[in-house]
């Protein structure tokens, strides 16, 4: 069987689940990988599964910008690291603080759980999106 892989653009990282569940729902056979940038890896078991997927935009559209071929050339300019701070004041210990801690390095999408409702205070963490060259 022939399988196909394409690089799906999201407009964020929590549509991952919702596109998931559609597509477990529908049957269809597959396996993802983060590419990069906001950039998901889908592998198809087979072309025409791939194929019918696209097609059928309710099941993505409101999760993702773009599909494309997947091809050697697509190479992500950011990627996804996590972000650890120490030694911040307790003062200062808020959500605001650790995101633009993350602005100041690219793009945050997550700060830790423990570190919002202040279970644990020695470093915060914060999931960025940052360029691949920093």
């Amino acid at each position: 069987m022939d399988s196909e892989v394409c690089c799906w653009n999201l407009r964020s990282f929590s549509s991952v689940l919702n596109v998931n569940k559609r597509l477990h729902s529908k049957g269809y056979l597959f396996s993802s990988s983060y590419y990069g940038d906001k950039c998901i890896l889908w592998i198809f078991d087979s072309i025409e599964k791939m194929e019918d997927f696209v097609k059928n935009r309710f099941y993505w559209d409101d999760c993702f910008s773009s599909i494309v071929k997947w091809s050697e050339i697509l190479t992500p300019q950011s990627r996804l690291v996590w972000l650890q701070v120490t030694g911040t004041p307790l003062n200062c210990w808020t959500e605001s603080l650790f995101k633009n801690v993350g602005w100041l390095m690219g793009e945050p999408f997550w700060v830790e759980e423990e570190n919002l409702h202040r279970i644990r205070l020695d470093r915060g963490k914060i999931l960025a999106l940052v360029p691949r060259n920093w």
